[in-house]
């Protein structure tokens, strides 16, 4: 089931199934900002992540002396969330643990997805509680995707990401070889153009993802062909990654925050020492945000 916010300048729609926004529409200039999901490239549109970021090597991690199985970005993205409450510019989605979650998720939790809409920007909101007796580990990302172009007669390559201040960030260094998407467990310097611009190609994703780390906490998406733009600010996140399907010319972007990165290839992770995982003592709250801005 779908689900609206709107004001004078977007229109919003999201879906109960993983609290997915489906569309950012601009009131405007007509225009579609969000990715519309393509089986060719990419099916989903703005995947809520959450309780791992990534991949976890051969699908699986040990807890407490057991092993459990996790698809890619988790369960989230696949689950029917309630609405806990909707206001014209307000809604928050709710997922519990249940027993299906905790076959290969053992833990009690509820995980809120919060969009509130402000003028031309749209916040998403994530808290989670641990509702159990023990530790709750975890992590949690966003995935939205952008259009591309973001005008009539526009190349993508004619497009380009600015971050809002001079930095010098690192890179996860993943590679794809044997048919295999593999996070080295490593990282590596990612020069700037003049420290803030990052030119887009489409070769930029041959090796899957590229996820910075100590960089500006806020990104645009552009063109100098074109007054729109998409801005995404990730205040408390320590990563941002960008993606398209690697070695295509799909026609679109994601733009993803996260606090947790995937299994480092090759090492099957045990939940309680898993590299840079959140953990949420019984009764604690945790929560993390970032904002969508688009210019009409």
């Amino acid at each position: 089931m779908n689900y609206y916010l709107e004001n004078e300048k977007l229109k919003i729609v999201i879906s109960d199934r993983g609290a997915e926004l489906q569309s950012i529409y601009g009131k405007t200039t007509d225009f579609e900002y969000l990715w519309q999901g393509s089986k060719k490239y990419w099916a989903n549109r703005a995947t809520n992540i959450f309780p791992i970021c990534g991949r976890l090597f051969d699908g699986v991690y040990t807890y407490q002396g057991k092993t459990y199985s996790l698809p890619c970005h988790g369960f989230a993205g696949k689950s029917i969330f309630s609405v806990e409450k909707q206001t014209k510019d307000n809604i928050i989605f709710k997922l519990s643990s249940n027993e299906t979650t905790k076959e290969n998720y053992p833990f009690n939790f509820n995980y809120f997805v919060e969009y509130t809409l402000s003028g031309n920007k749209l916040t998403t909101k994530y808290t989670v509680e641990n509702t159990g007796n023990g530790d709750l580990p975890f992590a949690i990302g966003g995935h939205p995707g952008f259009n591309v172009p973001l005008g009539d007669g526009i190349k993508f390559s004619e497009h380009y990401l600015e971050f809002s201040e001079p930095t010098k960030p690192d890179y996860l260094v993943i590679e794809i070889s044997d048919g295999a998407v593999k996070y080295l467990g490593k990282t590596a310097p990612y020069p700037l153009k003049k420290d803030k611009i990052l030119p887009i190609k489409h070769s930029m994703f041959d090796n899957d993802a590229l996820f910075l780390s100590n960089m500006a906490k806020s990104v645009t998406l552009k063109s100098n062909k074109s007054d729109r733009f998409v801005k995404v600010t990730y205040p408390d996140m320590p990563h941002i990654g960008f993606w398209h399907t690697p070695k295509s010319r799909a026609k679109f972007i994601c733009i993803e925050p996260w606090d947790g990165v995937p299994s480092i290839y090759g090492q099957i992770d045990d939940f309680a020492t898993k590299p840079e995982f959140n953990h949420l003592d019984s009764g604690k709250t945790y929560v993390k945000h970032f904002d969508i801005e688009v210019n009409e």
